[in-house]
């Protein structure tokens, strides 16, 4: 539960935190790219993240065994996400 009291930035993290959650609960190997993580081995993101905030690979079981890799940005906003915002991750 958020305080009303936290920083914005608080509550982003907190925010990446339950998408990387529920991202591992749900199959995938994810992890937020403000901590060394294993899918960015040269820390190439760890500190700037480019808008990127989260690296989630997906690795496939079925005969093709094609793994997949997403670049998630977080938004916890109300309101509709501008072009810039998209375009950042892009």
């Amino acid at each position: 539960m958020n305080n009303n009291n936290e920083s914005a930035v608080a509550k982003g993290l907190a925010y990446e935190e339950r998408v990387t959650d529920f991202l591992n609960r749900h199959g995938l190997d994810a992890h937020r790219t403000n901590v060394t993580n294993p899918d960015d081995p040269e820390e190439y993101k760890h500190g700037f993240d480019g808008g990127v905030d989260i690296i989630a690979r997906y690795k496939s079981e079925n005969k093709i065994k094609r793994d997949i890799t997403f670049y998630i940005q977080c938004k916890d906003h109300k309101n509709e996400l501008t072009k810039s915002a998209i375009s950042e991750v892009y």
